[in-house]
């Protein structure tokens, strides 16, 4: 086996093992009664002050969604240009 192929099963295993103590180190309720619990103050205008930063700084999403789209056509030509000396 090559050395690069032992590092990527060690990494692999302690990820694998880091996310399985993550995931049973807390419990997870997923049959209890939701609690009645504010965490935010219902009577303010939090949801008017949500949305108008929400639609008023659009342009943050907008560069993160342009910068996916285009790595995701530079990935594709990238696996479908055909290499040379190839005989297609």
């Amino acid at each position: 086996m090559e050395k690069i192929s032992i590092f990527g099963l060690i990494l692999t295993a302690i990820v694998v093992l880091t996310l399985v103590f993550t995931i049973f180190s807390k419990p997870f309720p997923a049959f209890q009664y939701a609690e009645n619990i504010n965490l935010v103050d219902v009577e303010s205008d939090i949801g008017k002050r949500y949305s108008e930063f929400m639609w008023g700084e659009r342009w943050q999403d907008l560069i993160a969604q342009a910068f996916v789209m285009f790595t995701a056509a530079a990935s594709c030509l990238a696996i479908f240009t055909p290499r040379r000396g190839s005989k297609e």
